[in-house]
């Protein structure tokens, strides 16, 4: 049975996998029947900027993976926002990008959490 919950995380997918090149205010969010996020904006917006800095230095996820001791499933969940990313893990992932991590937070001001 098809149940919102459902509908909204099969939403969210299908907008994570054919909306790569979308910006931050037009992801979906999910959300639990309560009206609760399942998923944290800002760990959706850190994870789309560890996405944007690794596509702007031509890094694929494997690379990224093997740097910092993960496979590259994991840094597909980061950058979805579905898994959080620890304080340990933004180091290391800063350290092989090459940026501050204070980078990956730039403009998250601006995200609406209710």
């Amino acid at each position: 049975m098809l149940t919102i919950y459902n509908f909204n995380i099969i939403i969210f997918i299908l907008s994570v996998v054919f909306n790569f090149g979308s910006s931050i205010g037009d992801l979906i969010f999910v959300y639990l029947t309560d009206g609760k996020f399942m998923t944290h904006p800002i760990d959706i917006f850190v994870g789309s900027r560890v996405r944007q800095f690794r596509r702007e230095q031509k890094l694929s996820q494997q690379i990224v993976g093997e740097a910092i001791g993960v496979r590259f499933q994991q840094i597909q969940k980061y950058e979805t926002g579905s898994n959080r990313i620890s304080a340990s893990m933004l180091w290391e992932i800063s350290k092989v990008l090459k940026i501050e991590i204070a980078q990956l937070f730039e403009g998250a001001d601006d995200i609406e959490i209710k």
